[in-house]
């Protein structure tokens, strides 16, 4: 709760007050500084105690004060609700229809429709409540909030003329509250967006990604930091143009790269590819890289804007895979092909039968065709 600023006596010219309450506005350093303000520059002159309803975020924010019961603060302050709710029954009208509201005198059956609780009635109660003023406030036309103030211990009673003070009060405070509700908003919305860019930096740097962005029209392309790593080069040392970049791709990946370019930018089709490049030591590094076309009105693309990753580990595990695959394949075969051999061999001794049998396994299994040399008891190659 902000601290509760020092309130004189009552005052019996209406400009000094509305002097007070400029001055107390205008000292609020926070947004609930402001709506704290904006009732206490009332008390005592205006009422007892009393609450600011403020239109926030779609929604309705309380916020009360009170000159001497700082208890009865707490009756009321933290609330908030929707717009559309039940709320306080006999008051809803500087809400709902815009309407300043004066309740003089007030009776016990005034107390019980406005209450929320039992509870808070007994204190309504107990605090000797004997008229209310209700104003709304407003600002170019909006409605901005309500103005609601009390007369209770005291023993006095709202006039009209507490009622018109009251909406001079609150059109005086009006642009205070608007403004120190834009800057809230302002600041929520900076936080935001500071909090937004902490987690996408955490995100790019957890998944050590490079960041791109292609302005198409000037055939600029600029790389973060991280890309120029992902390829071995010094910050900096990168010529700087679409071509540049392609430069630097492996010879068999350009092919394809180009063409998912053209078609991420003729045809809008997704920019998703992986392609090779070799280190400046001579290594090879696989990478991935993921975009979005950015466009014109018309259509036309201006800017492309992606990132990029390191997949090297990954795409030497898929070789890894596709070789073992490929010798167990081969081992497969073999097997299957000494067994094949193993069976013609013990069908027949005779020679010109075996080695007949022998061709028609190798060919097709091993080779397209075959021929079989062999050396007689002459030494005579047959």
């Amino acid at each position: 709760m902000p601290n509760r600023p020092a309130v004189p006596e009552a005052l019996a010219d209406p400009r000094e007050l509305l002097v007070r309450a400029a001055a107390l506005l205008s000292s609020a350093m926070t947004f609930d500084d402001t709506l704290a303000h904006t009732v206490g520059a009332c008390l005592p002159t205006l009422g007892d105690f009393g609450f600011f309803d403020i239109l926030h975020n779609g929604s309705v924010r309380r916020t009360a004060r009170a000159h001497e019961a700082s208890h009865i603060e707490a009756l009321f302050a933290g609330t908030t609700w929707g717009p559309g709710d039940a709320r306080d029954g006999p008051l809803d009208g500087p809400l709902s229809g815009g309407e300043a509201l004066l309740h003089a005198p007030v009776d016990d059956a005034w107390c019980r429709r406005f209450a929320a609780s039992d509870a808070q009635y007994e204190h309504l109660r107990e605090l000797g409540l004997r008229s209310v003023v209700s104003v709304p406030m407003r600002y170019r036309g909006e409605l901005v909030g309500a103005l609601t103030l009390f007369m209770g211990r005291s023993g006095r009673q709202h006039t009209q003329d507490h009622l018109l003070l009251a909406g001079e009060l609150a059109n005086l405070a009006a642009p205070v509250v608007v403004n120190a509700r834009l800057l809230e908003q302002h600041r929520h919305a900076a936080t935001a967006l500071r909090q937004s860019e902490e987690r996408l930096r955490l995100a790019v740097d957890a998944g050590e990604l490079g960041i791109w962005d292609w302005d198409i029209d000037a055939d600029r392309l600029a790389w973060s930091d991280r890309v120029f790593a992902l390829h071995g080069l010094a910050a900096g040392s990168f010529g700087g143009s679409m071509d540049d970049f392609v430069a630097s791709v492996h010879p068999e990946d350009k092919p394809q790269l180009r063409r998912i370019l053209r078609d991420a930018l003729q045809d809008q089709r997704p920019c998703a590819t992986e392609f090779r490049v070799r280190l400046p030591d001579g290594r090879i590094r696989w990478l991935a890289t993921r975009a979005d076309v950015l466009r014109s009105d018309s259509g036309r693309p201006v800017r492309m804007v992606g990132a990029t990753s390191d997949v090297t580990e990954r795409a030497q595990l898929l070789e890894a895979e596709r070789r073992a695959r490929a010798e167990a394949e081969a081992a497969r075969r073999r097997l299957e092909l000494l067994s094949m051999a193993g069976a013609v061999l013990a069908r027949s001794l005779e020679p010109g039968t075996t080695l007949e049998a022998i061709a028609s396994i190798v060919v097709p299994s091993v080779a397209d065709w075959c021929r079989i040399d062999l050396i007689d008891a002459d030494g005579v190659l047959q």
